[in-house]
């Protein structure tokens, strides 16, 4: 992007770094948003949204494509690339994607999580060939199906409900003695004829023959059509350790540098909701305009 030195940059297209940039923006401030993939974040994996104020329900992606056209009304510059490094310099950051480098004067790291993977032999080679991380994304190749969801949070309760909705048998495997979702979506899973909950369930492989993949525990094999894996989110910070502190498990803790901001579900918080990180975006987006404002930036 060449001598581009904007006011902000956000770094993360979710519903934090969707909100740090609108609110920034609506600041008067020069805002670029960088984003690796569509926006919304992890929104997009939810298809139906019932607990944002004003709106009983929305998909993800109506959601973020309606925050979309938000932003360009106050016109922030929207950036399909990774971000490879970001680096001081005087008076500004230099920030280093895929396709170039430009400058910021203030940073609002609202990067996200990613998928997390059980703790077995070769699972990253199968994702994409059986096994998905995205029932939203992939539960459509399924109808009428047995697929397996390995899980026992929010996630993997939609997960479920989602896919059998399309008509599949659902079993869904928790390594624990209970589901840890919320009550509502437990009493929905309980009460879903086309699905099973299995307890204390400890897989030690995943593998596929042919069309079928196969996952064993210590005393029971399952063969089903497909499996999603939905046991929570990771953090994706260290390429940002020099710029904020990384807790024990990896998120974001204080920052080092001034003129860093952090906002979403990469930082250390108890809870991780849209509404959550939505209000992570607005304080971090405020606080990074003050910082602009006290340096004369």
């Amino acid at each position: 992007m060449g001598e581009n030195i904007f006011d902000i940059a956000v770094v993360g297209g979710g519903p934090a770094g969707m909100t740090a940039a609108l609110y920034a923006a609506r600041q008067g401030r020069n805002v670029v948003l960088i984003e690796k993939q569509a926006l919304g974040g992890q929104a997009l994996f939810s298809d139906n949204i019932e607990n944002i104020p004003g709106i009983s329900s929305i998909s993800g992606a109506e959601w973020a494509l309606n925050f979309e056209e938000q932003l360009n009304k106050y016109n922030v510059k929207i950036l399909s690339d990774t971000v490879l490094s970001i680096s001081t310099g005087v008076k500004r950051f230099n920030i280093v994607t895929t396709s170039g480098m430009f400058n910021a004067k203030s940073i609002i790291l609202a990067n996200g999580v990613k998928h997390r993977l059980p703790n077995i032999p070769n699972i990253e080679n199968l994702i994409g060939h059986g096994v998905s991380v995205c029932a939203t994304c992939d539960g459509d190749f399924y109808h009428d199906k047995v697929v397996a969801v390995i899980g026992g949070g929010n996630t993997a309760a939609q997960d479920a409900l989602l896919l059998s909705q399309n008509g599949n048998k659902v079993c869904i495997l928790q390594n624990l003695s209970m589901l840890t979702c919320e009550d509502t979506l437990k009493n929905r899973l309980e009460n879903d004829p086309n699905t099973t909950i299995c307890y204390n369930i400890h897989l030690k492989s995943i593998s596929k023959v042919n069309t079928k993949i196969y996952l064993e525990d210590e005393t029971s094999l399952w063969r089903v059509d497909g499996v999603f894996i939905a046991i929570g989110m990771a953090p994706d910070n260290e390429r940002f350790s020099r710029l904020v502190v990384l807790d024990n498990g990896g998120f974001f803790g204080k920052p080092i540098v001034p003129g860093v901001f952090t906002a979403g579900d990469c930082r250390r918080k108890p809870y991780r909701q849209i509404t959550t990180a939505c209000a992570d975006g607005t304080i971090a987006a405020l606080d990074a305009c003050a910082f602009l404002d006290r340096e004369n930036l």
